[in-house]
């Protein structure tokens, strides 16, 4: 069993000067070596994409989406769980059917949020969207897509060398940045907390949050949700052990990966509000029902 590859559409497209936008997973960061996330990005739009935007910010409105609804499910006295990572939604609707239906957050994932925004505002242009995850290409043949095609990092870089672009060397500035919560999407538990600062930011009850890491946890911590012994608000799903910054696809070693992002995101004060204020996700339907 392998993965397909969309590397040939996409190019083909490219080449027939099609527009089309970029979207990239938080867990970029620090995956080329010493190139900044707005190098990263711009190497990214030199393959002749039109522009490149971080599905961290789609992150963002996804916190605060699913903060109002798990609010609703803690007045109710009901746990919910999160729904940004695909292995995990398709773990629970395969095994836990019922978890599925009842508890899962109906909020779609940040690279949808942010497929559906653009695809709202410039109908005409193709995302593409450009990650470190395989389940990512299902999720984007979705009855409720708004993503045209996937690609991987590895992916991705092979483009970069055929064009001889090194994105240590090329010149970008910071534009357009989420909240480093959102950014943090890309690593385990940062979905949970994410969730908890948009319940801060409110001055609402902050939720229990319980993060499973890895395919045998997420299962552990779903069977006592089905039996009524879970013990938190809100259960954070992760299928790679570590996040989406230990994907299948990645290039760095997570831990190296991690620090860049540390190191990188230093200074960013932007809260999810002003996110959100900033790049408005007014009108875009952020829920999968």
């Amino acid at each position: 069993i392998e993965d397909m590859s969309w590397v040939v559409p996409v190019v083909s497209l490219l080449k027939m000067g099609t527009p089309m936008y970029a979207i990239v997973a938080p867990a970029i960061q620090g995956q080329f070596d010493s190139a900044t996330l707005p190098q990263i990005k711009k190497s990214i739009e030199l393959l002749g994409f039109e522009k490149v935007y971080e599905v961290a910010l789609g992150a963002d409105a996804v916190a605060w989406e699913e903060q109002a609804e798990l609010a609703e499910k803690m007045e109710a006295g009901v746990p919910m769980t999160t729904s940004c990572c695909p292995a995990f939604v398709n773990l629970a609707k395969m095994h836990f059917p019922q978890i599925y239906e009842n508890n899962m957050s109906t909020v779609v994932s940040p690279m949808m949020a942010l497929a559906r925004k653009l695809k709202k505002d410039h109908p005409d242009h193709g995302v593409i969207f450009i990650g470190p995850c395989l389940a990512k290409k299902q999720e984007a043949m979705e009855s409720f897509t708004a993503v045209d095609y996937v690609l991987t990092f590895e992916e991705v870089a092979a483009m970069m060398i055929a064009k001889h672009i090194n994105p240590a060397e090329v010149e970008a500035k910071e534009e357009d940045y989420p909240s480093i919560f959102g950014r943090n999407f890309a690593q385990g538990g940062g979905v949970g907390k994410a969730v908890a600062q948009v319940a801060k930011e409110k001055a609402m009850a902050a939720p229990v949050g319980v993060y499973a890491d890895g395919c045998m946890e997420c299962k552990k911590q779903l069977t006592l949700m089905k039996f009524g012994k879970f013990t938190g608000n809100i259960l954070e799903g992760m299928a790679c052990p570590g996040g989406c910054i230990a994907g299948p696809a990645v290039i760095e070693p997570p831990m190296v990966a991690k620090g860049r992002m540390a190191k990188e995101n230093i200074g960013n004060q932007k809260t999810i509000e002003e996110s959100v204020e900033s790049f408005d996700f007014t009108g875009v339907p952020m829920h999968r029902k």
